[in-house]
């Protein structure tokens, strides 16, 4: 066999491989909008998710774990934060063996609001990304961008009819915080998936869709009691249209930050944004200037700290608000750590992040693409976690897996 014979025979190999690659990264993608959706409005409505409503998070799960032995061979998993991730759920089950036999260690790690289980779907989310992200900006594939247009629309249109069956929807039995973490998780994702694509050229008429979609669905969440899916979606609307703004040319600039202010403005008198203000959790906001019942709460709460911690300051303690008499757990990531898994857990979670912030390579220049959007959005929920959340949040973990892997190529 000739040399280029077996040139030509190697290259179709790789186009093989890589198709089947993009197939599965899109399968994956749909997929997860479908489910991420799908749990935000069964979280809404507070009932209670079926067989059939699972199928595709384990379909998921499956291809991400798929995705991350690929990446493992491929030497672009950030092993070492695998490692202290695994090993902090071991530390977990013991303290929870130990402390609180009674606390279901499959459902707080592989239920559809498990830590590993969306620390994986982060990592496969990531891997899809990529590898959409590397498709679309090569030179063979550059202009096939009618696929993109149809899936992303028909997303962003499902999510905006999705929110709209929500507003006729029973919401009195609603579980508003897993809602606002299936919901953060969705907002995260779509943005990041219109960035894969498009990477810095973002057509304006996606940038809109995806903020109209975005806050119909973030306001039926609210409408069911959270207010922390309206501190979540403010920063990551706004890290979508300020790196649409600062992507622009210079000729568009002006009328895209007069949109942006003309939208802010006819948002701020419509007949939505009186129904967000009166019907709402921020009611007492407006009506007692300042006071917002959900932040008086995790304030009332964090007296209770010091108790919780002294319990069993090294390994921590999973009952810890129950043998206090507290009301409820510590609302923040650092301080649940601290009183639920000890100074050894805290260190465990805290290592973590730090050897995947060092994987990071935040010395390169700043730009709004695919790269640095996943570092922003990652930094918005592990400072929301800080302030407001339980250490077990989805969404917490899953941005550590999608920090896991890394990126061998970059485009600008």
């Amino acid at each position: 066999m000739t040399a280029k014979r077996i040139e030509k025979r190697v290259s179709s190999r790789g186009k093989r491989s890589i198709d089947l690659n993009l197939v599965t990264s899109f399968t994956f993608i749909v997929i997860f909008i479908f489910q991420a959706t799908r749990f935000t409005s069964i979280d809404t409505e507070g009932i209670l998710a079926t067989k059939k409503d699972l199928v595709g998070t384990w379909l998921g799960l499956l291809i991400s774990l798929f995705f991350g032995v690929q990446v493992f061979s491929e030497k672009k998993l950030n092993t070492a934060a695998v490692t202290i991730f695994l090993s902090f759920l071991l530390y977990l089950a013991f303290v929870i063996i130990t402390s609180k036999p009674s606390e279901s260690l499959v459902g707080l790690y592989f239920s559809r609001h498990g830590i590993f289980t969306w620390f994986v779907l982060g990592l496969g989310l990531s891997v899809s990304l990529d590898r959409i992200n590397e498709f679309y900006h090569s030179s063979y594939y550059y202009k096939k961008y009618y696929f993109a247009w149809i899936i992303t629309v028909s997303s962003l249109i499902f999510i905006f009819v999705s929110a709209k069956y929500l507003r006729e929807a029973d919401k009195e039995y609603s579980s508003y915080q897993q809602a606002a973490s299936s919901a953060c998780i969705l907002f995260i994702s779509l943005s990041l998936f219109i960035t894969a694509i498009w990477n810095r050229k973002i057509p304006l008429l996606i940038v809109a869709l995806y903020l109209i979609s975005s806050t119909a669905l973030a306001l039926q969440v609210a409408l069911a009691e959270s207010t922390a899916v309206v501190a979540i979606w403010i920063p990551i609307a706004a890290i979508v249209y300020i790196g649409s703004f600062m992507n622009s040319g210079k000729t568009a600039k002006p009328y895209l930050l007069t949109a942006g202010v003309l939208a802010v403005f006819i948002f701020l008198q419509s007949d939505v944004f009186k129904e967000f203000s009166r019907e709402t959790r921020f009611n007492s906001w407006f009506e007692r200037t300042g006071n917002l019942s959900s932040m008086e709460t995790r304030i009332t709460l964090l007296p209770y700290f010091k108790e919780q911690f002294s319990i069993s300051p090294i390994l921590g303690h999973y009952a810890a608000e129950q043998l206090t008499g507290a009301p409820d757990y510590i609302h923040s990531l650092p301080l649940s750590l601290l009183t639920h898994t000890g100074i050894v857990g805290f260190l465990l979670a805290l290592s973590l992040l730090l050897v995947i912030v060092k994987k990071l390579a935040i010395t390169r220049v700043f730009t709004f693409d695919l790269y640095h959007q996943k570092c922003l959005l990652v930094i918005v929920v592990t400072l929301f976690a800080t302030v407001a959340t339980f250490f077990s949040w989805p969404a917490f973990w899953f941005g550590c897996g999608l920090l896991c892997t890394t990126t061998s190529k970059r485009y600008n």
